[in-house]
């Protein structure tokens, strides 16, 4: 048995000597800065979820971390608390930095990963579609007489909330619609039409949303 087998850290220093040489950073870099080179290469709406992604707080257990120095055990905190969205970011983050050779190798094998456990969505209930009515309405006259009261804010919430109601549109749908998606002859196109309009989205299949 040579050196190497005896002490597999020293085959791991080597490499990372090797390394240094191509790549200054690789002892420094840390993961904020991985995060940084992915939102630097987006644009737009993209760039900004990314944006939004990274100052996600359980990010801060590795945000300092070397990334050529973190462990599994690393990644399982911040992955602790079930969040789907820490799981599938850190998952591109971490890809990114192996597709950059900035790893060695990965930190969690690809079968290793944990699965994300997503809630149960449900649709909201008619008593709670009148509570939130309410609470517009209340909100309405308890600001009778202040300084926004003439603009029209309450009266576009309330009737934006009876829109979701009445159609079953997701929120981002209805906030892009336009008259001209709206084909008055066919009720039933009504979200059909806007959420082509929506980067992204496809349109389900045989979806009658006024049914």
């Amino acid at each position: 048995m040579n050196e190497t087998e005896r002490q597999p850290g020293i085959s791991l220093g080597l490499a990372r000597v090797y390394l240094n040489a191509t790549d200054p950073k690789l002892a420094t870099r840390t993961w904020q800065e991985v995060m940084e080179h992915i939102v630097e290469k987006k644009m737009d709406e993209t760039r900004r979820r990314w944006d939004v992604a990274i100052k996600d707080k359980n990010f801060n257990r590795i945000r300092n971390l070397k990334v050529a120095e973190t462990r599994a055990e690393h990644f399982d905190r911040a992955l602790a608390d079930g969040k789907v969205s820490t799981n599938v970011y850190l998952r591109r983050i971490h890809n990114h930095a192996l597709g950059m050779d900035w790893l060695l190798r990965p930190v969690i094998p690809r079968l290793q990963w944990p699965r994300p456990i997503f809630k149960t969505k449900r649709a909201i209930t008619l008593e709670e579609h009148c509570r939130i009515i309410e609470a517009e309405t209340a909100a309405a006259r308890r600001n009778q007489g202040s300084r926004n009261s003439d603009q029209p804010h309450y009266d576009e919430r309330h009737d934006f909330y009876e829109l979701l109601w009445h159609t079953g549109a997701a929120q981002t749908d209805a906030a892009c619609l336009r008259a001209e998606d709206i084909g008055l002859g066919s009720p039933h196109h009504l979200l059909h039409a806007s959420q082509t309009e929506i980067p992204g989205r496809q349109p389900q299949a045989g979806a009658n949303p006024l049914q």
